[in-house]
C-alpha cells in the first residue's frame, strides 16, 4: 500500500507540474488573490460562504478551522458604508454593530491577475 501511494503522489505531483508548465508555455492569464491586511496571498479564492444543495440555504465554514455554522461569523460579517460628512468609506459589522475605518481582514481579499509568461 504505502509504496503504490508515494508512487502515485509522484504522479500526481508529475501532471501538477507538467499542466502549470504547459499553462506557462501557452501564456494564460491566471488569477490570484492577495490580502492587502494581512500580506496573504493565494492562488484560489479565498470562499468562506457556500450553498447547501439540499435546501439552498447558505452557510459559512471557517477555511483555516474548518467550522461551519448557519449564522454569518461576526468576523465574516463586514460590509462597507459610506460616511457623508468625511467623504470616505468606512466598515460596519451587522452582527456587533461595529464601526471602522481600518479595513477588517476578511474585506482586505483583491484579486489581481498575472500572465504565466512574465513568472
Amino acid at each position: 500500500g504505502g509504496a503504490g501511494m508515494a508512487r502515485g503522489s509522484r504522479a500526481w505531483v508529475a501532471l501538477a507540474v507538467g499542466a502549470a508548465l504547459a499553462a506557462a508555455c501557452a501564456g494564460e492569464v491566471r488569477s490570484y488573490w492577495h490580502n492587502s491586511v494581512t500580506g496573504e496571498t493565494v492562488w484560489e479564492k479565498p470562499t468562506w460562504s457556500h450553498v447547501d444543495e439540499a435546501s439552498g440555504h447558505t452557510y459559512f465554514v471557517d477555511p483555516k478551522t474548518g467550522e461551519s455554522t448557519w449564522e454569518v461569523p461576526d468576523k465574516y460579517a463586514w460590509t462597507v458604508a459610506h460616511d457623508e460628512q468625511h467623504n470616505r468609506d468606512y466598515f460596519f459589522n451587522e452582527n456587533t454593530g461595529e464601526s471602522t475605518w481600518e479595513t477588517p481582514e476578511v474585506m482586505g481579499w483583491q484579486e489581481h491577475t498575472v500572465d504565466d509568461r512574465e513568472l
